[in-house]
């Protein structure tokens, strides 16, 4: 977060990000270097905040996207088992004020389309169900200022792909559209 700090006192622009997160498939193995042992469960920024008893099969990655420039950079990850709505939207917040500190400004959460991160966004204050509620956006926890939520969409266009894949047939209202 340093180095995005620096990054924004050079510029002579504000700095305008997406936030990106998605979790990543990992090796369950549990590996000693002799000091220190790598595979469990680490929600948190210190050796306290690991969890002995399960092997992380996850890890949950955040991303900022500059959307006035041409660079990308991890900002953390999470060693994970399973993460409900409730506890992503923490993480998320929590790396929402990280960032705000640098002087960033955050304009959007980008996420795939897996129930818990939609579970995520009404936790922090967005609602997908249409009619007159609908609300694709919740507050920034420092600013108040909205934060969109999109679904990454070639990760929703693969969802398609296998389900035609799969079924070979999708029917609505009992006819078949493909």
């Amino acid at each position: 977060l340093d180095a995005l700090k620096c990054k924004v006192q050079k510029s002579k622009t504000a700095i305008f990000c997406n936030l990106v997160m998605d979790e990543i498939s990992i090796r369950e193995q549990i590996i000693y270097d002799g000091n220190r042992y790598y595979g469990f469960v680490v929600v948190g920024i210190s050796t306290n905040d690991v969890d002995k008893s399960q092997k992380a099969k996850s890890a949950l990655v955040l991303m900022l996207v500059a959307l006035n420039g041409h660079w990308k950079i991890p900002i953390c990850y999470f060693l994970i088992n399973s993460m409900n709505g409730k506890e992503r939207a923490s993480l998320v917040e929590k790396c929402m004020e990280l960032v705000h500190e640098t002087g960033i400004i955050l304009h959007s959460l980008t996420f795939d389309g897996a129930q818990v991160n939609l579970s995520m966004c009404t936790y922090l204050g967005a609602n997908f169900q249409l009619g007159k509620n609908f609300k694709p956006y919740f507050s920034h926890p420092v600013t108040k200022e909205k934060i969109f939520c999109f679904s990454d969409q070639c990760h929703m266009l693969k969802l398609v792909r296998n389900t035609l894949g799969d079924k070979l047939e999708l029917r609505y209202k009992g006819k078949g559209i493909f």
